[in-house]
């Protein structure tokens, strides 16, 4: 029998595992459950690419801000 929506929703991902686990013996699978993980597994490898983008982007933007920065104060200084 199947979980009902907000069961499924509730269920840890441990409990989840074992359920799959169970079912796995007795079931025959199809192309699809295979390429389904491997898009799972691509689009992993995709989020965590754009999330380290994304942490590079942040880190450059402070330096330039400190460059920046920087540089204001070396021309205001100069015109001293």
């Amino acid at each position: 029998m199947a979980l009902t929506w907000k069961q499924l929703r509730d269920t840890e991902d441990a409990k989840l595992i074992a359920l799959h686990d169970e079912v796995a013996a007795s079931t025959s699978v199809g192309l699809n459950y295979y390429l389904e993980e491997i898009q799972r597994r691509q689009q992993e490898r995709a989020i965590e690419a754009s999330h380290k983008l994304a942490k590079t982007s942040f880190w450059l933007t402070v330096a330039n801000t400190a460059l920046a920065l920087a540089a204001v104060v070396i021309a205001l200084m100069s015109q001293q």
